[in-house]
Parts: structure tokens; sequence; C-alpha cells
């Protein structure tokens, strides 16, 4: 069985500093607007994690193209060989 590539070693660590950045931009207007501290941690968080459940849901949504079909049918093959 071949080894992931290295793009697909670090795909869950882009969603997730992608959240992060989107969090953290949230977190700042909230914090220029209000200027509560508390209320800006409570944005962070909250937003940070809808950003992971809203990823995580469109993650698995995708449907896979031929080439990636293909492949999946061959480590299967290969699996049971």
């Amino acid at each position: 069985m071949s080894l992931p590539s290295r793009r697909d070693r670090f795909k869950p660590l882009e969603l997730i500093g992608l959240s992060g950045v989107l969090a953290v931009i949230s977190a700042l207007v909230v914090l220029m607007v209000s200027r509560d501290i508390q209320f800006m941690l409570i944005t962070l968080g909250v937003v940070f994690i809808i950003c992971i459940v809203f990823m995580a849901t469109f993650v698995l949504l995708a449907k896979p193209n031929k080439a990636e079909l293909a492949d999946i049918e061959q480590l299967d093959t290969e699996d049971h060989h």
C-alpha cells in the first residue's frame, strides 16, 4: 500500500488553520466593535468550532473524481490479495 502524499497528510492542518484564521478575524471584529475581551474570546471559540464543523461536513460531501475512484478500487484489490 502506498503512503499518502504530503498534500493528503497536511489537508486536515490546512482546514484547521483556515478555521483558526476565520475565527481570529471574527474575534478581532467583535473586539473592535464591543471592546469586550470576554465576548471576543467567546466569539473566537464559537466561530472556530462552527468553521471546523462546516468544513468537515463539506469534505465529507465532496465526491471523488474518476482518478480517485480508480485509486480507491486499486487499493481495495491490493488489500484483498
